[in-house]
């Protein structure tokens, strides 16, 4: 197999290795892919519960071990990414044959992890892969309403210092209406 160097944003490239293994669950990737984390940590809870399914499997044979392995070849840190990702995946299964079952799930967490540390700060750099358009596209929105938010604090502040000449100008109007006033008064009691 020909060694790309290419690599991966987030565990999502590992659902859809995951999902590519099994054909009824390729939408379900793609669902994920378009998904827009309104909280922090949506994205990370989203792939391990799919994570957890697709892997929960009774024949080790169903594990998508081969899949991982060409998945790794695919990266820079081949070796450490079989150790994190295909041969613990075999020794979890192992340990949920066994009932422990939250096994599964640390897996799934520790995927999505390792492989966002290790990748997720290279996906502005390529936006044009499917694992990395989620964030692109976060990433712009994100953007997009800093930018807003810097118009708006632009437009606050010259609020701002328009609301403060205007209220020089009430005070400054008030005291020449107060001085009127008094003058005023003063010419009233002259002429009586």
């Amino acid at each position: 197999m020909q060694r790309h160097n290419v690599p991966f944003h987030s565990a999502l490239a590992l659902l859809l290795i995951l999902a590519g293994s099994n054909e009824a669950n390729a939408a379900n990737a793609s669902l994920v892919l378009n998904f827009d984390p309104p909280i922090p940590g949506a994205a990370e809870a989203n792939f391990v519960q799919q994570c957890v399914v697709q892997l929960s499997v009774r024949n080790k044979d169903m594990l998508p071990i081969d899949a991982l392995n060409d998945f790794c070849d695919t990266t820079d840190a081949i070796v450490e990414c079989k150790l994190k990702l295909s041969m613990k995946l075999g020794n979890v299964h192992e340990k949920m044959k066994l009932g422990q079952a939250q096994k599964m799930i640390s897996f799934c967490r520790a995927a999505y992890n390792w492989v966002q540390e290790k990748y997720g700060m290279l996906c502005p750099l390529q936006c044009e892969k499917l694992q990395c358009k989620s964030t692109c596209l976060w990433l712009e929105k994100n953007k997009k309403l800093k930018a807003e938010a810097k118009e708006l604090q632009a437009s606050n502040l010259k609020s701002m210092g328009l609301k403060d000449k205007l209220d020089k100008a009430e005070f400054a109007a008030d005291d020449a209406n107060r001085t009127f006033l008094k003058s005023n008064v003063t010419v009233l009691r002259k002429q009586s």
